[in-house]
């Protein structure tokens, strides 16, 4: 049996129920269809759900959940939904292979991720971004594969490797600065300075420096078999606080930085082949700055 009401029914606001369907009379096997079903005293934007589901009563509750049909938003916990989904208060969580959530204050906060699938990546390009690589550790992800990892218990972070050892630890080439004057770590732990002004000079020759930033290349030439004494000229007043780096390129023989007036240093330097010491200037002398460090002759 189905019963068909083309009228409209009106209802009150309050929870309501029909009957028992279950019970004799209009009950198994009959269908009803309600072609148009107007309920009064309602608020624009109620959505209406189930009270008491034994029952059939069926509410609203504005205030934790609304619908503005003028400008298609759904409200959760706010009458006065700002955007398309607005949730003011609680926490959202999104479950799927790994459960997420935002909170009420703006916290996100995602699933572990993995290096295939990082937790935050991009919408174009899904296997870039960040995800959690253990306890308090980041790892940074492009096209899939970890590139760098941020240690939280150590403060290192790592360049090319999961596991720095230092506060920067770098697993490859490194340079620091731009253009013609980067200076690179390789590596297998070379150090290949530059800067600008590169000079070279003879063995015996007086050096000239007064630009900042130089590399003084001494060369002995082969030509001499005993130590050869280099003096420096003295320091423009304007090169006050200019640093230059002075190496022996010499692969066999051995060079004296003098101590003399404009050098000023407590005792004679020598430089053994690819030795480098770094001199500052004061605008009256030279100093040098620190101990001498091995070099390989770039």
């Amino acid at each position: 049996m189905r019963i068909i009401l083309m009228a409209v029914l009106a209802l009150p606001a309050t929870a309501f129920a029909f009957g028992d369907m279950s019970q004799p009379g209009i009950g198994d096997g009959v269908s009803v269809t309600v072609s148009s079903l107007t309920i009064t005293g309602l608020e624009s934007g109620s959505v209406l759900f189930s009270t008491t589901p034994t029952t059939g009563a069926i509410g609203e509750d504005n205030a934790n959940f609304f619908w503005d049909d003028t400008n298609n938003r759904l409200g959760i916990g706010t009458a006065s939904p700002a955007t398309l989904l607005h949730m003011s208060s609680g926490t959202l969580t999104i479950d799927g292979n790994t459960a997420a959530s935002i909170s009420a204050i703006g916290t996100v906060v995602a699933g572990n991720g993995s290096e295939a699938a990082p937790s935050y990546g991009f919408s174009d390009s899904p296997d870039t971004g960040i995800f959690r690589a253990a306890a308090s550790q980041l790892g940074f992800v492009v096209a899939g594969a970890e590139k760098m990892r941020l240690v939280h218990t150590t403060g290192n972070l790592g360049i090319g490797t999961t596991i720095p050892a230092a506060t920067l630890d770098v697993n490859g080439n490194a340079q620091f600065g731009s253009g013609a004057t980067k200076s690179t770590f390789t590596a297998t732990g070379q150090l290949i300075m530059q800067r600008t002004a590169t000079q070279t000079i003879a063995a015996g020759n007086i050096i000239t420096a007064n630009a900042c930033g130089g590399i003084k290349r001494i060369d002995a030439g082969g030509a001499v078999t005993t130590d050869t004494t280099n003096t420096f000229t003295a320091p423009a007043e304007a090169n006050a606080g200019c640093c230059m780096d002075v190496i022996n390129i010499d692969t066999v023989d051995t060079i004296t930085l003098d101590a003399n007036p404009n050098f000023n240093a407590a005792a004679d330097v020598a430089m053994t082949p690819c030795d480098v010491i770094r001199v500052c200037s004061d605008g009256t002398d030279w100093f040098p700055i620190d101990a001498l460090v091995a070099n390989t002759c770039n």
